[in-house]
């Protein structure tokens, strides 16, 4: 919750600042992407979760039940997926792009029948040939090519959250 609190605030910032820079549109549904994302986790880890998509609201966010955030998280994922870099390169290493954002789509819809009853199988499937339609991902031909220190060149990694002693030292 404090990662989506974050995303909150940066989104906020960000849409909010009269700077433009010709990537703001991209950073705002990568933005958006991640803290689907984050609200993926909590629906699933929780079910009902507090809810708040805005910075400005001090109060207690309301919770709201799996049915709400599962929309909430489609909805995001589907508005926003087109925006984002297309191929994964070193450039955007640990970023979100559109292979993440379709496996997370794929994911949501692969637990719908459980968390809201709605069997979206097909929908599973139509999200996973977007994966594969990138044509950017393989599986390793070495299993721990995937966990080096250095994994950049994987091309099985779809997502991965960078960890850096220096940049992130909260993370050590």
């Amino acid at each position: 919750f404090t990662g989506i609190a974050a995303c909150n605030e940066v989104l906020y910032e960000t849409e909010q600042t009269p700077i433009t820079f010709p990537e703001k549109n991209r950073v705002i549904a990568e933005i958006k992407i991640l803290r689907a994302f984050m609200y993926y986790w909590g629906m699933d880890n929780w079910g009902n979760i507090p809810f708040s998509d805005n910075f400005t609201n001090k109060e207690l966010s309301p919770q709201k039940d799996r049915k709400f955030v599962f929309d909430f998280v489609e909805k995001e994922i589907l508005a926003n997926v087109e925006i984002l870099q297309r191929l994964p390169t070193a450039a955007f290493y640990g970023r979100v792009t559109q292979g993440m954002a379709y496996t997370l789509l794929a994911k949501l819809y692969l637990n719908s029948q459980e968390w809201i009853g709605v069997d979206n199988f097909q929908k599973c499937v139509d999200a996973c040939d977007k994966v594969i339609a990138l044509n950017s991902y393989q599986i390793e031909s070495n299993y721990f090519t995937n966990f080096k220190i250095k994994n950049e060149s994987s091309k099985e990694n779809i997502f991965v959250i960078p960890y850096d002693p220096t940049l992130t030292p909260q993370l050590f």
